[in-house]
């Protein structure tokens, strides 16, 4: 397989000691969560390896190193404070759908006792990136599929499986649900991530008619302000609260031309 050249290596200043405990008590104040010395030195690993590959592959954008510590590290634990509000500290089954290089996914396992985590991939390339971080960072309680969400939601292991389904910046909001919903038990939840402007009352009007269709509301939102971006961030909680039709999710492609 041909590897694409990547947005080549980004020219940040190394960060300091001071910077990752920045970026920790800013991920304890903001997400409550507390990351010892262990944790980490794991998110210490996952930023070279992602410097390292974003080298040949095109895996994710950013100007510098703190630029992936808060938009991409902390900004993917969002989720895993409304987690820790709805799952009620019981073992739970997550996927994280469109993942790419392992966001949200990887924060939340490593940073939570959550260690029963798909990742599900549509691109080959990104999942052999996802692949050796398992490997290198020993991240066994991760899963990895290489297909489409829409395929594996018809899979009998998958559909209907899911404790949570975390989505971040995988499509506009009605198709995206489509996607996610059908891959949860009911009673389960959907943590999709949005800018808190498209995460507005006026915006989730426009996805009432997908939520009446998939048997789901809206349960919870946190938002939060992530340091050195100009916008807001949310976390949108989508309970499933029926099984839906067996109609759902449409093949790849049609939710976002013919959205509910």
């Amino acid at each position: 397989m041909q590897i694409s050249e990547g947005n080549g290596p980004p020219q940040p200043e190394a960060l300091t000691d001071s910077d990752w405990n920045e970026w920790a008590a800013y991920v304890a104040v903001n997400f409550g969560l507390i990351l010892g010395a262990e944790t980490v030195a794991v998110f210490k690993a996952l930023l070279a390896e992602l410097k390292d590959w974003n080298t040949k592959i095109n895996l994710v954008s950013f100007k510098n190193d703190k630029e992936v510590l808060y938009r991409h590290f902390a900004d993917s634990l969002a989720g895993a404070k409304l987690i820790a509000r709805l799952g009620g500290g019981r073992p739970l089954r997550i996927a994280d759908v469109g993942t790419g290089a392992g966001f949200p996914g990887i924060p939340v396992y490593s940073a939570t006792g959550d260690k029963d985590i798909t990742l599900i991939e549509s691109i080959t390339k990104k999942t052999l990136f996802l692949a050796h971080l398992k490997e290198k960072l020993q991240l066994t309680g991760i899963k990895i599929i290489n297909d489409r969400a829409e395929n594996i939601a018809r899979d009998k292991t998958h559909r209907e499986g899911y404790d949570f389904v975390l989505s971040r910046a995988l499509s506009k909001l009605s198709p995206n649900l489509e996607v996610v919903l059908p891959l949860l038990k009911t009673g389960g939840y959907a943590i999709i991530y949005k800018t808190e402007r498209s995460a507005s009352d006026e915006e989730l009007s426009l996805a009432a008619n997908a939520l009446r269709a998939l048997g789901s509301e809206i349960s919870d939102k946190f938002c939060y302000t992530i340091p050195y971006e100009e916008q807001g961030y949310c976390a949108l909680a989508f309970k499933k609260t029926s099984k839906m039709s067996d109609v759902y999710p449409r093949r790849a492609g049609v939710p976002e031309k013919k959205p509910l």
